[in-house]
């Protein structure tokens, strides 16, 4: 396989790249020799368009990590735990509810998250909580499979006994 095929990678798998890219440059332990010219770096060092287009989808992850910090803080993580006999289970406290969290991510797909809501941030209106849900939040919001809307405990995976 070839080692510069970066096709079908992820922005978070080209973010890892990046990582060991940053550790080998900055590392005291491993010397620099030199660039490879090739599909990232001509015959000068300098850098392709092709590793430009990296260096942008990575630039755009890291932003999309910095945001997904906020709203962690912003919307706590569920509790949760497994056991082979009962399966797995989220919840959170303080009269939160559990609700799935569903966030596009750069370059394609979501980002799949439990995350703790006030029934007020669901339910603003207070309107039947069956048909109305806020959607104030990047991404989407979805209750766990047979979960009842205002239950504080749902179950996201069966027991494996």
């Amino acid at each position: 396989r070839n080692l510069y095929y970066l096709e079908g990678m992820t922005y978070e798998h080209l973010a890892a790249v990046e990582g060991w890219r940053k550790f080998y440059v900055t590392s005291k332990k491993y010397k620099f020799r030199g660039w490879v010219a090739g599909r990232f770096y001509d015959s000068e060092g300098k850098p392709t368009e092709e590793l430009k287009r990296v260096e942008s989808a990575v630039a755009e992850y890291r932003t999309f990590e910095e945001q997904q910090k906020l709203e962690e803080q912003k919307y706590q993580r569920c509790n949760s735990n497994f056991t082979k006999e009962e399966g797995g289970y989220v919840w959170c406290p303080y009269h939160q509810l559990p609700r799935k969290l569903l966030t596009p991510v750069p370059g394609g797909g979501n980002k799949e998250r439990c995350a703790c809501f006030k029934e007020s941030e669901l339910y603003p209106d207070d309107q039947n909580q069956s048909d109305r849900m806020a959607f104030d939040i990047k991404g989407m919001m979805e209750i766990y499979d047979a979960c009842s809307p205002n239950s504080r405990t749902c179950r996201h995976s069966h027991p494996t006994t």
